[in-house]
């Protein structure tokens, strides 16, 4: 699979692919193999059928969107590691477009839009375990498109977003990326770069920022995982140190502790 990658200057290797099953099962292959183990590449398509998300859910891709996986070393403390992809996925699309929607996180690892009053689920991320590296898959939708109805959206547990209004919009902001037509892989090449770049080697600012981005930070939400039978509700108070979900019980006014699950605002 080697030689179809290729190599950047700054050593990144590299496919786009017009159409990939699963990014996440492309890199992983090439990640096992044995020349491939320290290695930094990424992986970006247009069209992702088979796509995956979080507990077993697929990734619906829809049109006009991004799908792409890299490889990476886990943060100090591992259970960081996909708020760490998320508040710099965050901070790269605020630096690198000029418009677009408003863009918060959820946990554990969503990206938002505000479309209104309304939060959007626009973007995610799914972070798996092969040796010691982490492969990485991002989702992101950047356009509506009117075959967008065509396709079923029932993975996304938020109501479904887009970072801009339309693709005019997408190309007015799109100052830094190079030839539209190519935004595909231009966009994730130029983020892991940034990525790699950027990453935080302690905790206690990584959850700062994190907790600056947070759609739900000290508001009302719903909790649900193997801890919490039935539905829990409480404060989200933010993250404890080990990136976990801080609740405060409406209830009983006491403080739960996740370490996964699905939230819901």
């Amino acid at each position: 699979m080697r030689n179809e990658f290729k190599m950047y200057e700054d050593g990144i290797w590299g496919m786009h692919l017009e159409e990939s099953e699963s990014t996440q099962t492309q890199l992983k292959s090439w990640v096992e193999s044995e020349q491939s183990q320290q290695q930094c590449a990424i992986v970006t398509t247009i069209v992702q059928p088979g796509g995956m998300g979080r507990l077993g859910r697929k990734w619906d891709c829809l049109q006009n969107s991004l799908a792409f996986s890299f490889c990476a070393s886990a943060h100090p403390k591992f259970m960081l590691s996909s708020l760490e992809v998320g508040v710099l996925l965050l901070q790269f699309l605020k630096g690198s477009f000029s418009g677009g929607r408003a863009l918060f996180l959820k946990w554990p690892n969503d990206l938002l839009c505000l479309d209104g009053e309304e939060y959007k689920k626009c973007g995610g991320i799914l972070i798996t375990v092969t040796g010691e590296r982490l492969i990485v898959g991002i989702g992101l939708n950047l356009y509506p498109s009117p075959h967008d109805n065509d396709v079923s959206t029932t993975s996304y547990t938020s109501p479904l977003g887009f970072i801009f209004d339309s693709e005019s919009e997408f190309v007015a902001c799109n100052h830094s990326m190079g030839e539209h037509g190519k935004f595909q892989h231009t966009i994730p090449l130029q983020f892991y770069r940034y990525y790699l770049k950027n990453r935080f080697c302690g905790t206690e600012d990584l959850i700062q920022q994190w907790c600056s981005y947070c759609a739900h930070l000290n508001r009302v939400v719903s909790f649900s995982c193997e801890e919490a039978v039935p539905l829990f509700r409480g404060i989200f108070m933010g993250l404890g140190p080990q990136g976990e979900a801080v609740v405060r019980d409406l209830r009983t006014g006491i403080s739960k502790h996740f370490i996964s699950g699905s939230l819901a605002l």
